[in-house]
C-alpha cells in the first residue's frame, strides 16, 4: 500500500492504493477526497505548486531506450479527470457537480490553472510530445463535462505546444465515441489508449472516421485478446489487421499496446506484433 497526504494550513487529507497481483495495479482504497468540504485544501495548493523538472532523468530514458520506444513528458490530471478518474471517483463527482456546481468549478479552474503554470516551465526543454494523462472515457466524462472542464484548457495547451513545434497527446484508455471528435477540434495531435470494439463501442473504421484525417490513433489492441483465450490467435491477428488498415484512411497511426497487456498476457502474441507490422503495415 501506498498513501499521497496533502497538508495545508487549512487541514490534511489523504488517498490509499493497494496493489492488486492479479492485475499488477495499485487500486484506490480510500479516495482523497471525501466531500466538497475538503476542496478547498487541494486548492491552497494547486495555487503554490511549483514545478521543478528534472531533465538529466528524460535524457536518460531517450539515451537507454533508443529506438525501441517513444518518451512523452506529462501534465497531470485536468478538470473532470482529477476528480472522476483519480480523486473523488464517479458517484461522489457526479453528486458533486448537480449539488455544488460552482465549488467543483472552482477547485477545476485551480487545478487547470495550475497544469497551465507548470507547462511554461517545460516548454524550453528537449520532449517531443506531451501527455495528459486524464484516462478520459465518454460513458463517464460526457460532453457537458468535456465542454465544462477541459475543453478551453487541452486548446490552450495545444496552441503553446505547437508554438515550438511539439505535440500533444491525451491518454484516453475509456470509451473513445465522441471523444476523438472533441480532441480534434481542441487541436490535440493524438488520441493515446484508444481501443476498438471489442472492448468497447467503435469499429477502427469508424474511430478514424470520427477523429478524421488528422488526430494521430495510437493503440488498437483491447487487453482481452492479448490473454491466452480471447478467440485464439486468429482473433488476435484479425484485430491487428483491422487496426492496421486504418492506415488507408490516414497513416496518423500507431499500433500501440498502451497500458492494455495484462500480466496474463501471451507472450507469443505480443512477439507476433512486429510481424503482422511488417506483413500488414506497409504503404507501397
Amino acid at each position: 500500500m501506498f498513501s499521497t497526504r496533502i497538508t495545508t494550513p487549512l487541514d490534511t487529507i489523504h488517498e490509499q492504493r493497494v496493489f492488486n497481483p492479479g492485475s499488477y495495479s495499485y487500486g484506490i482504497r480510500k479516495y482523497l477526497f471525501e466531500s466538497t468540504d475538503e476542496f478547498p485544501i487541494v486548492e491552497f495548493l494547486m495555487e503554490r505548486l511549483r514545478c521543478r523538472p528534472k531533465w538529466e532523468l528524460y535524457r536518460a530514458w531517450q539515451d537507454s531506450l533508443g529506438a525501441l520506444a517513444y518518451p512523452y513528458a506529462q501534465l497531470p490530471y485536468f478538470g473532470s479527470g482529477y476528480l472522476m478518474a483519480r480523486y473523488m471517483g464517479v458517484e461522489r463527482t457526479v453528486f458533486a457537480v448537480h449539488d455544488e456546481p460552482q465549488r467543483v468549478q472552482r477547485l477545476v479552474r485551480a487545478v487547470n490553472a495550475c497544469d497551465l503554470r507548470i507547462l511554461v516551465t517545460l516548454l524550453d526543454d528537449p520532449f517531443e510530445t506531451l501527455m495528459i494523462s486524464d484516462n478520459y472515457d465518454s460513458n463517464l466524462q460526457t460532453k457537458p463535462f468535456f465542454d465544462a472542464d477541459v475543453r478551453d484548457s487541452y486548446t490552450e495547451v495545444a496552441r503553446r505546444l505547437h508554438a515550438p513545434g511539439k505535440c500533444l497527446a491525451v491518454h484516453v484508455d475509456g470509451e473513445s465515441r465522441g471523444v476523438l471528435g472533441w480532441l480534434a477540434e481542441c487541436g490535440v495531435d493524438c488520441a493515446d489508449a484508444v481501443r476498438p470494439q471489442p472492448t468497447f463501442a467503435l469499429t477502427p473504421a469508424q474511430m478514424r472516421a470520427e477523429a478524421g484525417p488528422d488526430l494521430i490513433l495510437s493503440g488498437g489492441i483491447p487487453a482481452t485478446v492479448f490473454r491466452g483465450g480471447g478467440g485464439g490467435d486468429a482473433a488476435f491477428l484479425a484485430c491487428v489487421r483491422r487496426w492496421l488498415e486504418t492506415r488507408l484512411a490516414s497513416p496518423r497511426l500507431m499500433l500501440a499496446a498502451g497500458d492494455q497487456v495484462p500480466p496474463d498476457a501471451s507472450w507469443r502474441r505480443i512477439a507476433m506484433r512486429p510481424e503482422r507490422v511488417a506483413k500488414y503495415g506497409g504503404y507501397g
